[in-house]
């Protein structure tokens, strides 16, 4: 039988390269450059396919106090006052997104209903903190993207 690919990304990927990652992101962030958000832009992707396909990664990177490192990121972006860099704000905000929706279950359309995926959810209440953490995170920060991205019309409405 061919081995799981979770199995294979955790033989290649030793969790000593998650810790490198997370300074990686850390560093970009704390002090931004063109080079910087090119690199920050590819460790945002390498570690949501790590943690979309690994419990254990997700795991080790959600106990590294990531959601703390992406919001921060998030928010040193400063998308209200971007001005030509808007596109790269917005690209980076869409990597981070991505990153956190590939720590969390994914929920599934079957024929008895929606599913979430046991193996992920069982993580999170397993460890309550962790969600409590990414809610706190970015429950507040998507909100107010979502209220200044909305179009005043709408916005009378609701």
């Amino acid at each position: 039988a061919p081995t799981p690919l979770p199995v294979l990304l955790e033989e290649m990927c030793p969790s000593g390269v998650l810790s490198n990652l997370l300074v990686l992101l850390g560093n970009g962030s704390a002090a931004p450059t063109p080079h910087s958000s090119v690199v920050l832009a590819e460790v945002l992707y390498i570690l949501a396919v790590l943690t979309n396909y690994s419990e254990s990664f997700t795991e080790d990177v959600l106990k590294q106090d990531i959601s703390v490192l992406l919001r921060q990121m998030v928010l040193s972006l400063d998308l209200a006052h971007a001005g030509p860099q808007m596109a790269q704000a917005n690209s980076s905000v869409l990597r981070v997104l991505a990153l956190v929706a590939s720590m969390l279950p994914a929920i599934r359309l079957t024929e008895r209903g929606c599913e979430c995926e046991e193996q992920r959810a069982a993580l999170f209440r397993n460890n309550p903190a962790y969600l409590d953490t990414l809610a706190e995170a970015f429950a507040p920060l998507l909100l107010n993207i979502y209220e200044a991205s909305m179009d005043p019309s709408v916005q009378a409405l609701c």
